[in-house]
């Protein structure tokens, strides 16, 4: 039996080698996005253990997003997200598969405690930037969001990246 990790493929894109390509590709649209990001940055001792999330965001000085990019979010990898924003009373994006059309859950810190809700991720053209909130639609409006958020979608789908085996 093979198992997901066999499939999961290290991918270099604009200088670091990602662990996945959906990471890479995330890395893409955060770029066309024009969203300030760092990968891999700091990672945290939780109470299930030491935890490294894949990206932060910078949206604004001082305001961090923290990112979890996986296939499938199991029950545990979801708990692990929420007491991530229960230590760091940040935000916590959990997009499953590549950047696409749709809303991903995100666990938010208000009123002193973690709530998960759903959320589009946006280009810093967007009159919402940088999301738009639960009460969404799932049906994308590109008059909504802004070219430069459909633009960073296709390029994030679109691009070709270097593997290493």
């Amino acid at each position: 039996m093979i198992s997901i990790n066999e499939y999961i493929l290290p991918t270099f894109y604009n200088g670091i080698t990602y662990r996945s390509r959906t990471e890479a590709r995330w890395a893409r649209f955060f770029d066309a996005a024009g969203i300030r990001f760092g990968y891999e940055v700091e990672g945290f001792l939780l109470n299930s253990g030491k935890y490294l999330p894949d990206f932060e965001l910078y949206f604004y000085p001082g305001e961090t997003t923290y990112v979890e990019v996986k296939g499938a979010f199991s029950v545990k990898e979801v708990n692990k997200c929420k007491n991530l924003c229960e230590v760091t009373q940040k935000c916590v994006l959990m997009p499953e598969g590549p950047p696409d059309f749709r809303t991903y859950e995100v666990f938010m810190w208000q009123n002193a405690s973690a709530y998960k809700t759903d959320a589009i991720l946006l280009s810093r053209d967007s009159k919402y930037f940088p999301f738009y909130w639960n009460g969404c639609s799932e049906h994308y409006e590109p008059d909504l969001f802004g070219k430069a958020h459909m633009s960073a979608i296709h390029a994030a789908q679109n691009e070709r990246f270097n593997v290493f085996a």
